[in-house]
C-alpha cells in the first residue's frame, strides 16, 4: 500500500510549481504517493498550514510577501514540527549555509534537482 505525503509548495512562480510538481508525480518511488497543494504568497500557505495537516513544505525565498530567511523563520513559527526543504534560485552557498542552519531540512536550487533527489530528501525527513 502507498503512503501519500501531504506536501505544501510555497511559489510564486507557477512555471517552478509545475515543474516541482511533476517532479512528485514522476517518481519511481513505489511505496509513496504525493498530494500536492500549491500557495503563491507566503500568506497564504501559512493559513494552509494552520488549516491542514502537511507532512512537509518546499519554500521560495523569494515570495511577494516575504524574502530571504525571514520567510523561512515564518513558516518555522506556523509550523515549529514540519519538515521544510527550501527550494531556491540562489546559488549561493552562503544563503544555503545560512537556511540550513536556520533550520531547513534541505536546500535546493531550482533547474538542478531532479525527482529522485527531491523524492530522497522528502522520505529522509520523514523518516527522520
Amino acid at each position: 500500500m502507498k503512503r501519500t505525503i501531504k506536501v505544501l509548495l510555497i511559489e510564486d512562480n507557477n512555471a517552478d510549481a509545475d515543474l516541482l510538481h511533476e517532479l512528485l508525480i514522476e517518481n519511481k518511488h513505489n511505496r509513496f504517493s504525493f498530494e500536492v497543494e500549491h500557495a503563491t504568497r507566503l500568506s497564504a500557505g501559512l493559513k494552509r498550514i494552520e488549516s491542514g495537516q502537511f507532512d512537509i513544505v518546499l519554500l521560495d525565498l523569494s515570495l511577494p510577501d516575504s524574502s530571504g530567511l525571514e520567510t523561512l523563520a515564518r513558516v518555522h513559527t506556523f509550523s515549529p514540527p514540519t519538515p521544510v526543504i527550501v527550494v531556491s534560485g540562489s546559488l549561493d552557498r552562503q544563503i544555503a549555509v545560512r537556511a540550513l542552519s536556520a533550520g531547513a531540512k534541505d536546500y535546493f536550487v531550482k533547474g538542478l534537482i531532479d525527482s529522485y533527489l527531491l523524492v530522497k530528501a522528502i522520505v529522509r525527513q520523514l523518516r527522520g
